[in-house]
């Protein structure tokens, strides 16, 4: 029919291929002659052949699998790690950390894991801490109240004397209701449950009124707090919230400076804000310390301010700037005093 054939196969058991073409030349004078090729008997070959790809089959096997193991391993092994100390962290124990120096997908997770780990330690720091904090402050007053009664109740205080031990009951009574009120605060802006509510009002005008509620606390301290300006600023804000940060910046200025010192702010126009400056002349602050200020329950040294507080005072300032997305700035010296600025959107 002058088709080419090439067929193979199995007939009767046995292995066999068949090639056949037309030549194109006479052989023998006969005109279209035809060449076949019947190749047979090739059982052994076809086995041999099987083999040998079984053979290279198994041995890839071997070696992918000798290969994965080891890089199973490689990869397994810093997660079981991670896993292990994971545990720990969940007890508490922070003292491990994921030894992983790799810069592949697993060093990145390592070195996340042991970044989780610091914040997770910093925090459950923080809290031990604000828990000592909290409860020293708490226990003081409550201590005090309680003496104070007892010696009313017994007669052991003169009458006289009563106002004055009210008073002072009523203050230790005000020292615990602000703890109480800054921690709910703190926890409110944190989670974002406190919406702001701007309006335009007079910040000279509040500023003002703040100095003169804090005139005991500077009469007490033998200070003095001047407000530098020639004009009234009208702002937009939140009035409540911003009254918390000049209050809270105004207490840390008196807090940390010496008496008969003075803490002087200022208030400039920049077009469309108007600055904010808080400056005392007090103990300052190290540097190393000025990132840390803004967190919750961190204190300055104790030892060389000699105050107390549960440390939440500029983490609720920060939050609160934050909140009406602007800025706070600190500017700082040891031992020559602290400025420290913010801006608001002019009327």
């Amino acid at each position: 029919m002058g088709n080419k054939v090439s067929e193979g196969g199995f007939e009767n058991g046995e292995l066999r291929y068949t090639i056949a073409t037309m030549l194109s030349t006479s052989i023998d004078e006969v005109e279209q002659p035809i060449m076949v090729m019947i190749f047979h008997e090739l059982n052994h070959e076809y086995q041999q052949v099987i083999w040998m790809i079984l053979f290279t089959f198994f041995i890839a096997i071997m070696f992918a699998g000798v290969v994965l193991w080891f890089m199973s391993k490689r990869i397994t092994a810093p997660l079981r790690e991670m896993s292990e100390i994971a545990r720990h962290y969940a007890k508490g124990d922070f003292s491990n950390s994921v030894r992983y120096q790799s810069n592949d997908e697993i060093g990145q997770l390592a070195k996340s894991f042991t970044h989780m780990a610091d914040e997770l330690n910093d925090l459950e720091t923080m809290r031990r801490q604000y828990i000592s904090n909290v409860s020293h402050e708490l226990r003081s007053p409550l201590t005090s109240i309680k003496g104070f009664i007892i010696a009313l109740m017994d007669g052991t205080i003169p009458n006289n004397r009563h106002d004055y031990y009210y008073r002072l009951m009523k203050e230790e009574t005000e020292r615990m209701i602000k703890l109480v009120n800054d921690t709910l605060d703190m926890n409110q802006l944190e989670e974002g449950h406190h919406k702001l509510l701007k309006t335009n009002y007079n910040l000279t005008h509040q500023i003002n009124t703040i100095i003169d509620k804090l005139e005991p606390h500077c009469t007490e301290k033998q200070l003095q707090i001047r407000l530098h300006t020639n004009r009234d600023y009208y702002v937009n804000a939140d009035k409540e919230r911003i009254e918390q940060v000049i209050v809270n910046l105004l207490h840390n200025a008196i807090q940390f400076s010496s008496s008969q010192s003075v803490v002087d702010i200022k208030l400039t126009e920049e077009r469309p804000y108007v600055y904010v400056y808080i400056q005392d002349n007090g103990i300052g602050i190290e540097e190393k310390q000025l990132d840390l200020i803004w967190r919750r329950f961190f204190k300055v040294d104790e030892a060389r301010s000699n105050k107390s507080g549960a440390g939440l005072g500029l983490a609720i300032v920060k939050s609160i700037i934050d909140l009406h997305e602007t800025e706070i700035k600190v500017q700082t010296k040891p031992g020559e005093g602290t400025t420290f600025s913010f801006n608001l959107p002019l009327n």
